[in-house]
């Protein structure tokens, strides 16, 4: 297939009330320099400006044989910080293997958000000096949700472009759907995911919600470089778009714009 070209130039809508409930900008890397848990944040007390520290990340591992003895004590294991914003709208995690960056709603622009991830990652890949990037990630979770209950399969096409199969010779209502695929970028290092699925609706909304989860990341890893680094981003934001753009209908476009 000919090399897909990414236009960054071109253009997108942008909403009033966008339907993305989370976005994540994540990077791993391969760090030369391994941070502990104090002297990182002995960093972010400093370069972290705006944010409180949360919670610490850590994992937990116990070994379980079938034997006589006593079972082996739970090991923990520490793997970052989390911190959130004053106004809780934003969540960073500094990891032993990588930053993460996280907007909840409501969703502001795709400048903020890079902007905000940039300026967080500098004062910590400074510290941790990476070696490489094992996967860059960029992630937007959006929930669709009609202000009615839907009446009829039919339905779901009005909101979110879906091809639903039904076993032959056997016509019965679809309540629910699960949807996914993964995508390979002609020409370029990455990979798009896609899921489209239904949910009940939360209170105060009422009927279904669409969740449409799009999830672009790298196949490879690559040197790390920070102007890298920010055009892949932007190539990935395209690509979202492009999936995005192309997976709604002009009545969910009209929810949006309200």
């Amino acid at each position: 297939m000919e090399k897909t070209f990414i236009d960054l130039n071109e253009k997108f809508p942008e909403y009033p009330h966008a339907p993305c409930v989370e976005a994540i900008i994540d990077i791993r890397v391969e760090p030369e320099n391994l941070p502990e848990e104090q002297s990182l944040k002995t960093l972010l007390q400093s370069s972290a400006n705006g944010y409180a520290f949360a919670n610490s990340i850590q994992a937990f591992n116990q070994q379980i044989t079938f034997t006589q003895e006593q079972p082996q004590s739970p090991t923990v294991q520490w793997l970052g910080l989390q911190l959130r914003s004053k106004d809780q709208k934003y969540v960073a995690q500094f990891r032993r293997d990588g930053f993460a960056l996280s907007r909840l709603q409501p969703y502001e622009n795709w400048t903020n958000l890079l902007e905000e991830a940039m300026r967080l990652w500098k004062p910590y890949a400074d510290f941790v000096r990476p070696k490489q990037v094992n996967r860059l990630g960029l992630r937007y979770v959006n929930v669709i949700e009609p202000n009615f209950p839907l009446q009829q399969p039919a339905d779901f096409g009005d909101y979110v472009y879906i091809t639903l199969p039904t076993p032959e010779d056997f016509d019965c209502p679809i309540t629910s759907f699960l949807h996914q695929q993964t995508m390979q970028v002609p020409g370029h290092p990455y990979a798009i995911n896609i899921i489209k699925t239904m949910r009940p609706s939360r209170p105060p909304m009422i009927g279904f919600g669409f969740i449409l989860d799009i999830d672009v990341a790298t196949t490879q890893p690559f040197p790390f470089d920070n102007t890298d680094l920010r055009k892949s981003l932007n190539e990935m934001r395209w690509l979202k778009n492009k999936v995005f753009f192309g997976s709604i209908t002009d009545t969910s476009k009209r929810i949006f714009s309200r």
